[in-house]
């Protein structure tokens, strides 16, 4: 019964410490097949009628969408100081 505590015990902290290092990026991924991934993708246009909408409404999801263009932009620079 002892050995089985000692052995959990030492799996549970071999896990934790392990599970939580950082890991580092140490190269960087060649733009060919950064591109063949992209090309996997489907443009997509999104549509909505707003016509049933009040002005007022209207303009807050205009905002709402130029919001979140920002914090795209911002995102990627958090994630790598060079993405564009």
């Amino acid at each position: 019964m002892r050995n089985t505590i000692v052995i959990t015990l030492l799996i549970s902290i071999s896990i934790i410490f392990f599970g939580c290092q950082k890991k580092v990026i140490t190269e960087k991924t060649s733009m060919d097949y950064v591109q063949n991934q992209l090309d996997k993708l489907a443009p997509v246009t999104l549509t909505h009628d707003l016509s049933y909408l009040p002005a007022k409404e209207i303009k807050v999801i205009r905002l709402l969408v130029k919001a979140s263009k920002l914090m795209d932009e911002l995102f990627l620079s958090q994630v790598y100081h060079e993405n564009p």
